[in-house]
Order: structure tokens, then C-alpha cells, then sequence
């Protein structure tokens, strides 16, 4: 029994981590849907920047790297195994490149927060 839900996957335990991964993002996305309710109650504290922080550290440098490890590592050998997930795959991959493109103007955005301009999400 793991009581305090400690346990991380590895290196060994690829699809998992692959999950893991994607549990943050839902994570740090349901963080950004709360992001405009918790600035109109309490403004630009120390809780919202320290979030803020955390949600662009994240979507900068974990999120671009799990992507690469998803089209460098996983999809191919996927490809091996399911060569008819090649369509699929070009559309995930698609959607990567939507998805950063998108990160880029809201981190801009996230970035304003700090100098005082109000959150825009009607992106």
C-alpha cells in the first residue's frame, strides 16, 4: 500500500509514463480553466504566480520533450507493431504542432501576468 500515492514510473514502464504524462497536462490544463475565476476573486498573488510558474515550466520544457519522446520513440516502434495507426499517428503528430503553436501565444499571455495586463483566454 503506497499511502501517500508516491510511486513514479520509469524508463521501464514506458506506456505508463507516457500516462503519467498526460495526467499532468490535464493537471496544469484544469489549473488554466481556473486560472480567470481565481484572478477576478484574488488577483495576481503569490498562489496565482507561483501556479502560473509551475503551469509555463511545465508546458516549456516537459510538454515539448514528451512530445519529441512520442514522435521519436513511441510512434515508430508503434508503426512496428500497428502499421495501420500510421493515420492516427499524422494526426497526433499534427495536433503537436497545433498544440505548440497555441502554448506559444497563451505563455506570452501567462508571461503579461506579472506586469499587470489582465488575462486574455479568448484565444
Amino acid at each position: 500500500m503506497d499511502l501517500f500515492n508516491t510511486r513514479s514510473v520509469t524508463f521501464e514502464q514506458p506506456t505508463a509514463m507516457l500516462r503519467a504524462c498526460h495526467g499532468k497536462v490535464k493537471r496544469f490544463c484544469s489549473q488554466l480553466h481556473a486560472l480567470p475565476d481565481y484572478l477576478q476573486q484574488h488577483g495576481y498573488n503569490t498562489v496565482a504566480e507561483q501556479a502560473v510558474a509551475q503551469i509555463r515550466h511545465y508546458f516549456n520544457v516537459a510538454a515539448p520533450l514528451h512530445h519529441q519522446d512520442e514522435e521519436e520513440d513511441f510512434f515508430p516502434l508503434l508503426l512496428q507493431y500497428a502499421p495501420e495507426a500510421k493515420a492516427l499517428i499524422q494526426v497526433l503528430e499534427s495536433e503537436h504542432q497545433s498544440l505548440h503553436s497555441s502554448w506559444d501565444l497563451l505563455n506570452q499571455h501567462l508571461a503579461s501576468l506579472a506586469d499587470g495586463t489582465p488575462l486574455n483566454l479568448e484565444l
